[in-house]
């Protein structure tokens, strides 16, 4: 093997790693993407009252998350925890001195420990009771924090987004994926975000189903009759399916070594029963019987465990259909059951409108990566392979 086909192997082993060590942190959750429930006429004139002086009558979302609040409260066989997370891109954030930066807003509610906690540089993130009466503190990221104050701890100051004005709890860690359009973020209560001029683009449920649940279609059920119009997520599954290139890589390479192992299996029994004939010019059958019994004993496992090798890459192969039970057709050798399935799974895939949210942008960006990188590597890996296999059949004279 050249060096250069050498580095490249490695470099694209090194890539592979990386994005399925990143996509093994996404969480294990569900979750329901839905665009921001918007304000009725009824709440609209609900809060025209409510600017006149008269009793104080909670917000659309509000109502909403006490909805989900309620149904959770009955349901507490399918999920350990749940979180509600809204978006908004493009905010304008500005401090005191006029300095103004757009970035991402995050509003948080419910079970947040769920989701990967951020690595906290100075100060805290909200308490439950923040989250909970919505009071308006905020979470910078640190080139966030850098960009708008001009220092690294603005904890204490305060800035003002979409006509509230946000009290600076904490600066974290500066992270980005491929989930995120804006280049900052900042994280604040979500009922804060209801008293802002400018409402958030999308809501995610999160969901942490109870290990060995599986009651990913009831709570789709469930979320639909919450909130209708939204698409539900496994993450799970998203994770697998982003681990599918690498199933098929090592699947071909383990294949492409069985081939190899078959050659020596068959040339190690055709000596073993060589050395049987030659000891029959000198001996009798009757007293070769052991060795009969130990050579075919010999053999028989040698092909058993070639065979039980080549069940296990079978195996590992299929496995994605009992994952992904919607790519099978219900009668698989029917043209037009396979066409039909076929195009469900286009058309569940090429939504015109669809919902997504950061955690599937990710995965989906990881999955792109990792199946040129897999693809690439098995094309680096023919030459090599088609080497060893000839060295192999040169060395035991086939």
């Amino acid at each position: 093997m050249s060096t250069k086909r050498a580095v490249l192997l490695l470099l694209l082993a090194l890539l592979i790693g990386w994005g399925a060590v990143k996509a093994a942190q996404t969480p294990a959750l569900y979750q329901y993407a839905v665009p921001m429930p918007r304000a009725t006429q009824q709440a609209a004139d609900t809060k025209k009252e409510n600017e006149e002086g008269s009793k104080s009558q909670p917000s659309a979302v509000a109502m909403h998350l006490k909805s989900l609040r309620d149904t959770f409260a009955n349901e507490t066989d399918m999920v350990s925890g749940w979180a509600v997370t809204t978006y908004t891109s493009g905010v304008h954030m500005s401090e005191s001195n006029g300095n103004t930066v757009s970035a991402r807003l995050c509003g948080w509610y419910g079970d947040m420990h769920i989701h990967p906690a951020p690595v906290l540089r100075v100060g805290r993130l909200p308490y439950r009771e923040e989250l909970d009466a919505g009071t308006p503190v905020v979470v910078l990221d640190e080139q966030l924090a850098i960009e708008l104050f001009r220092v690294s701890d603005p904890t204490g100051r305060y800035l003002e987004a979409g006509g509230v004005r946000f009290e600076v709890i904490g600066v974290v860690q500066h992270t980005r994926t491929p989930g995120e359009h804006d280049a900052y973020s900042a994280y604040v209560p979500l009922m804060a975000v209801e008293k802002m001029e400018a409402t958030g683009q999308i809501l995610v449920a999160s969901l942490q189903p109870l290990r060995g649940g599986g009651a990913f279609s009831a709570l789709r059920t469930l979320m639909e009759q919450w909130l209708a119009g939204g698409e539900m997520y496994s993450l799970p599954k998203e994770i697998q399916r982003t681990f599918l290139p690498i199933r098929y890589l090592l699947v071909f390479i383990v294949s492409y070594l069985l081939l190899i192992l078959f050659k020596l299996v068959r040339k190690l029994s055709s000596g073993m029963i060589a050395h049987v004939k030659y000891k029959l010019q000198s001996r009798y059958a009757i007293s070769l019987t052991p060795l009969f019994l130990a050579v075919g004993l010999g053999i028989l496992l040698l092909y058993a465990g070639l065979l039980g090798l080549t069940y296990l890459v079978f195996s590992e192969a299929i496995a994605p259909v009992y994952i992904f039970p919607e790519w099978v057709p219900a009668i698989p050798v029917e043209w037009s059951e396979i066409s039909k399935t076929f195009w469900a799974n286009r058309t569940a895939q090429n939504r015109l409108l669809s919902v997504r949210t950061p955690e599937t942008l990710t995965l989906t960006f990881w999955h792109q990566i990792l199946t040129y990188a897999c693809a690439l590597m098995a094309y680096m890996l023919l030459v090599p392979l088609s080497r060893l296999r000839h060295n192999v059949s040169r060395r035991i004279g086939e």
